[in-house]
Order: C-alpha cells, then sequence, then structure tokens
C-alpha cells in the first residue's frame, strides 16, 4: 500500500508523531515514504497522511479527493492529557472526519480511567468559549457577529473566556464579565457552555455541564443542541459517545505498536 506521511521541516510535533505513525504501519508490512510540505510534486498516495486541515495540506487534500482517495489527519486528543495523544481520523476536521468509532466496545474509555461527572446544572452564568478570529476551524463564520447574537439572545450573564493560546489578538464581545479563572472554575460556575466548534465541548460535557455547539466540527454536535437553548437545558446520554471518543486518539506508543493502523485499515477493508 503506498502511504506518503508529510511534515513541516519547523514543525518537531509533526516530525515526531509522524515518525512515529510510520513505525506502527512497518508493524503491519507498509514502508510509508516522509516528505516535506515544500515538495509540490504531485504524488500517487493511495493514503496521504499530515497534521492539521489547514493550507499547508489544502493541495494534497484536493489531488486526494479528486482521485477518490484518503486523506488522514493528525491532531490533538481531545481528552485527558491532549498532548500525549493524536486523534487520527479520515476526509475530515474534528467531528467532520471519519475515526471508524461508530458504536465501539467500551474497552479503551475503561481503560482510559476517565470519568464522567454527575450533571450540575447550577450556576450564575452560561460560559462562552471564545475562539481565535482567523482560525481555520471557525472560516465559515463571521465571530463577532456570533458572539453578539448569543449574547444578545441570553437571559442570564455571560462569562466569556478567551482562547488560552498566546501571541494572537484577543477580541473580547460587548456585554460579558471576562473571566479571570481556570477553565475548571469558570465551569464550575456555569449554567452551560456555549462553544462554536471548540474542543471545551469535550471538557464541559465529562463535567456534567449542559453544552451547546453550532458548528459541525465539534466533537459534542452529535449529542448537543446546536443552538443555545435558554428554557431546556439537555442532558445527553454521553456513555456511547465517550465509547466512541475513546476510539477517535492514540497514545504515542499505541500508534508505533500498530493499534492505531490495526484499527484505521478498516476503511481499507470494507472497501475491499
Amino acid at each position: 500500500m503506498n502511504i506518503s506521511i508529510y511534515h513541516h521541516a519547523s514543525l518537531p510535533h509533526q516530525i515526531e508523531w509522524g515518525n512515529s505513525f510510520a513505525k506502527g504501519l512497518e508493524r503491519h508490512g507498509i514502508k510509508p515514504i516522509i516528505r516535506e510540505y515544500h515538495s509540490r510534486a504531485v504524488v500517487d498516495d493511495e493514503l496521504a497522511v499530515f497534521w492539521g486541515h489547514g493550507f499547508r495540506n489544502e493541495l494534497i487534500r484536493e489531488q486526494q479527493i479528486k482521485a477518490g482517495r484518503h486523506y488522514l489527519v493528525m491532531e490533538r486528543g481531545f481528552f485527558n492529557d491532549r498532548f500525549l495523544h493524536t486523534s487520527l481520523g479520515f476526509d475530515g476536521f474534528n467531528g467532520q472526519a471519519c475515526f471508524l468509532n461508530h458504536s465501539s466496545p467500551s474497552d479503551r474509555w475503561v481503560a482510559s480511567r476517565t470519568t464522567l461527572k454527575d450533571w450540575c446544572v447550577e450556576g450564575e452564568y452560561y460560559l462562552l468559549i471564545g475562539q481565535i478570529i482567523g482560525d481555520n476551524s471557525c472560516s465559515n463564520v463571521d465571530l463577532k457577529e456570533w458572539y453578539r447574537q448569543v449574547v444578545e439572545s441570553s437571559d442570564k450573564p455571560i462569562l466569556f473566556r478567551p482562547n488560552p493560546r498566546p501571541g494572537y489578538q484577543k477580541y473580547i464581545p460587548s456585554g460579558v464579565t471576562l473571566s479571570s479563572g481556570t477553565l475548571e472554575q469558570d465551569m464550575g460556575g456555569a449554567i452551560a457552555v456555549i462553544t462554536f466548534p471548540s474542543t471545551v465541548g469535550v471538557d464541559a460535557l465529562l463535567a456534567g455541564k449542559p453544552t451547546v455547539a453550532y458548528d459541525p466540527i465539534s466533537m459534542v454536535y452529535d449529542i448537543v443542541p446546536h443552538r443555545i437553548q435558554l428554557t431546556s437545558l439537555i442532558e445527553p446520554d454521553r456513555e456511547q459517545w465517550a465509547y466512541d471518543l475513546a476510539y477517535t486518539q492514540w497514545s504515542k506508543g499505541e500508534i508505533e505498536a500498530g493499534l492505531a493502523w490495526e484499527h484505521l485499515r478498516g476503511m481499507y477493508d470494507e472497501n475491499s
């Protein structure tokens, strides 16, 4: 099977996790080709593997789609220590990717020792999770307008938590109180958590907080409301969602041992 793994030479995490994935493939008798993004040659990949879903790999994605072939996106994990796990999904980003995880068994979730906390809707405000304006994950929306609509539709105070990544210009919508605490503290006092595509939605559901997700990229989109519900906070059944979530991300050891590919090659087994 012809597989290429792409990385950017200046981003060590891409090289590190790409090399780990290559080791896992070799466990299955597959010798992938490691490539850098600066190569503009049209390649004949049965599968292209790369980190993220942005401009660096846009041409590769277009080539794969045009040829009717798959691509595999590597990203940070979604729960526990996100930097010690990598998510692996076909042909899309986060909630729009195919993880081959529908109706997954409970084994990986149980092994993760992660707890679903009891529901808690007591609080004083709605927690609005900020995004970075111009980020790829929010390219389909005017974030400033979205913030305005959420604030105007709320019958409770809004606590706004900006994206914590350093070095990015922050935009603070009007009519909100700015967070000064930790995420755990902010969620503790919230009636519900409002997100666009943020992975904080995962944290919120694990913490037992009703959650709203406005975009299908969100990893909680399939089980939560898609617009703020001021009179009916929904407490979805999280058990199967958690089992499925555990089959989206893998540790470095699991990837290098070939366990991740053992699962993911089902994409080709089903189509063979």
